[in-house]
């Protein structure tokens, strides 16, 4: 009966674990802008996120990865601004997180 209990007690602990990982969420603005927010930061302490951009097009910041450290959650990483403002940003991206600096 112990064994069965210590059991679903990990396996909770394991999806709550895994349901609470950070994201990173996209958000295309008016001035056709994309903004990189990042969400769902549950634990305390600093987190580093590095950021992979690629097949960058109509955007003022070249391609690589970028490394942010940040200490909650909602905070603007960074924000791709059109070169022409009348088309909007074209990218692709990746991203890692690692707890601490």
């Amino acid at each position: 009966m112990i064994r069965i209990f210590l059991t679903a007690s990990f396996a909770l602990m394991f999806v709550g674990a895994v349901a609470q990982s950070p994201t990173i969420r996209t958000q295309r603005n008016e001035n056709n802008s994309v903004d990189f927010i990042l969400e769902n930061k549950t634990r305390p302490g600093t987190l580093t996120v590095f950021l992979t951009l690629r097949d960058l097009q109509n955007c003022n910041t070249a391609s690589g990865t970028f490394r942010y450290e940040t200490r909650y959650t909602g905070t603007r990483l960074l924000s791709l601004r059109p070169a022409d403002d009348t088309r909007g940003v074209r990218y692709g991206y990746s991203y890692r997180f690692f707890l601490g600096v």
